[in-house]
């Protein structure tokens, strides 16, 4: 699970956070995102069907797509060339079948009289990174956040996979974080502190040393 700005969002990929306890925890106070790509992470098939068609066929539908160009340099001096790098996203607004997301937590009571699902958003990948999977590989993301903008749901997910990988991965297999001098809450407390302060000092260190690099190659 990752935190963005002080809690503001929050990110599930793997395991099960859904039903009862996601509307719980979640409600509308926080802004989650998930991975809705396959079953395993517990994600109803029919929603990301759903999405998926929708995306397809916006024809009269509140459906926005959305389109990012940039520009990404590759190699140095005679090697060097610009390649245009383009990815495109449908925000589907309003999905409603998505019936785990509930205060019971379970399909089952869907079938009530007095039952009335509660819509979330979907984020739809068309084309990521000029690479344009078959509709039925492409990526789904669910949101309860604002879709009108769907790179603001598909660059918050992509910040999750920074902190993940470069920040709780590193630290614990590079830096030992789990293992601290001693088990108490001051150890805990002082390894946590040396290992982030080290990270931080030796990541401003690399990054000092490419840029470094990069302006004597551009000479």
């Amino acid at each position: 699970m990752g935190y963005y700005y002080g809690i503001d969002a929050i990110w599930r990929t793997t395991g099960v956070l859904l039903g009862g306890l996601s509307h719980d925890i979640f409600g509308f106070s926080f802004t989650f995102i998930v991975l809705s790509i396959l079953s395993l992470v517990g994600m109803p098939l029919g929603m990301t069907r759903d999405a998926r068609a929708l995306a397809l066929d916006r024809e009269g539908s509140t459906c926005l797509e959305k389109t990012r160009e940039v520009t990404v340099t590759h190699g140095y001096r005679k090697d060097k060339f610009n390649e245009k790098v383009v990815t495109t996203l449908v925000g589907v607004p309003g999905l409603l079948s998505c019936d785990w997301f509930n205060p019971e937590g379970s399909e089952t009571n869907t079938t009530k009289k007095d039952y009335e699902p509660i819509p979330l958003n979907a984020v739809v990948v068309k084309t990521w990174d000029n690479q344009t999977p078959l509709v039925d590989k492409q990526v789904v993301f669910v949101t309860n956040g604002e879709v009108k903008d769907p790179f603001v749901a598909f660059d918050r997910y992509d910040d999750r996979s920074l902190m993940e990988n470069d920040l709780f991965r590193e630290t614990k297999q590079d830096w030992h974080l789990e293992d601290p001098p001693k088990k108490t809450r001051a150890g805990v407390f002082v390894q946590v502190y040396m290992v982030m302060a080290m990270k931080a000092l030796t990541s401003a260190f690399l990054m000092w040393q490419e840029e470094q690099a990069r302006l004597l190659f551009m000479r």
